[in-house]
């Protein structure tokens, strides 16, 4: 048995989220250039006075969008990376391929049951009040699977897209809570 294993989930090419990030970079140069430019065009051309005002709110709505597709850019490239270590697993999201923040981190030894969502305990577990649901994955349509850990704070549901590998390492490393 292994005893360390990496795995990168990241969303298909094709998804709505991975085209806006691949867009944001482009527009918010263009937006940047447009205010720069509409700018010196006020500044230097001495505009009527009605036409301050809206030159104005131009530029600040160029910047604006500029600002915003910064923000879109830095936060919607994320991948998701689960790390098994000697039995220690942890839950990362990566965004822009640049931040990392915790998602989860657990020892295999404190899970109650491992299982896919298909599983006859997962819905009662769901609709439970008193356990904290971490969503863990980016495709709601992949072969999802749930961890049941009994942390510090109480009982957390953490639901993740682990490959088959992952699947067998985890079901390996503490079988008696397994239902895989």
């Amino acid at each position: 048995m292994k005893d360390y294993l990496e795995q990168y989930v990241w969303r298909s090419p094709r998804h709505w989220k991975n085209i806006l990030h691949s867009a944001a970079l482009p527009a918010m140069i263009v937006s940047f250039i447009l205010a720069f430019f509409y700018l010196a065009w006020w500044v230097l051309l001495k505009t009527p006075a009605y036409r301050t005002v809206l030159d104005g709110i131009l530029v600040l709505v160029f910047i604006l969008l500029g600002v915003a597709f910064y923000f879109i850019k830095r936060n919607m490239g994320e991948t998701m990376d689960y790390i098994f270590s000697a039995g220690d697993f942890t839950i990362d999201k990566v965004l822009d391929e640049s931040r990392r923040k915790r998602v989860a981190a657990f020892s295999m030894s404190s899970v109650e049951l491992f299982a896919p969502v298909t599983h006859e305990r997962y819905q009662e577990l769901q609709a439970d009040a008193e356990i904290k649901k971490i969503e863990a994955y980016l495709e709601p349509e992949s072969k999802l699977y749930f961890v049941l850990n009994k942390g510090a704070e109480g009982k957390e549901l953490i639901v993740f897209e682990p490959n088959d590998e992952m699947v067998g390492l985890l079901a390996a490393s503490n079988p008696e809570v397994s239902e895989v």
